[in-house]
């Protein structure tokens, strides 16, 4: 019996398991959520009908398992919401959890992947910390962007709370020499970033910063999250 891991549980779970858990409406799972993934504000401000509204091609890279592109694609019918990652378990769990007429999945690196499609929405959530190129990855959005092109970031905020705990919390560093690798979870973050760096990244590369917002901003106990919303000059 196939079994997919999912990092944010820590197990692996059938397909039946797969859909029990994470198959619920987006109110619902709003409702529930507790982490920074599904976090209440973070998706009402992610799904604000002045940037999705409207027939929009939508690009998720580091799509995971596919809940923010079906959230999308529920949400905005007339959208085509296409979903990328390099995991190809997860490509696999959005394909059975996620699929919709107007979703679609792709195994691979956005970077080398065959898309020749331009799209009006990117969305990068939780992932450029994980990233070895960002400088790259930026300009590549800027390539992939319709005019006018709309580039959502997310991302653990550096200056939260919560890493700060964290940085105090660890006197020595030798846990990182244990660390999994290629889990997709904290242990793969390479960069962490604030709100000055970010914005200088992306108005060096051809974006100009419209808006931004931090999640859970007081709660040492889920990781700050910095959205950005910039479009392409």
């Amino acid at each position: 019996m196939k079994k997919y891991f999912m990092p944010d549980l820590n197990k692996h779970l059938t397909e039946e398991e797969l859909k029990g858990h994470y198959n619920t409406s987006f109110d619902q799972l709003l409702a529930l959520s507790k982490q920074t993934l599904i976090n209440k504000r973070r998706q009402e401000f992610l799904l604000r009908e002045d940037i999705f509204s409207g027939r929009k091609k939508i690009l998720d890279v580091g799509c995971y398992i596919g809940l923010i592109s079906r959230f999308i694609a529920e949400k905005y019918p007339r959208s085509e919401v296409v979903g990328i990652d390099v995991v190809k378990e997860f490509i696999e769990a959005a394909n059975v959890l996620s699929k919709s007429p107007n979703t679609s999945f792709i195994h691979g690196n956005i970077l080398t992947a065959k898309i020749k499609e331009k799209f009006d929405v990117i969305i990068f959530l939780e992932t450029i910390e994980h990233v070895d190129n960002p400088i790259g990855m930026i300009r590549h959005f800027h390539k992939l962007l319709n005019k006018g092109g709309t580039l959502i970031i997310s991302t653990p905020d550096c200056t939260g709370i919560t890493n700060v705990l964290r940085n105090i919390k660890h006197k020595s560093l030798e846990f990182i020499k244990h660390e999994k690798q290629n889990s997709g979870t904290e242990a793969d973050h390479l960069y962490c970033w604030d709100k000055i760096t970010l914005t200088r990244l992306l108005n060096r590369n051809g974006f100009e910063l419209v808006d931004f917002f931090v999640s859970q901003k007081y709660n040492p106990c889920v990781y700050q999250s910095l959205v950005m919303v910039s479009k392409k000059r």
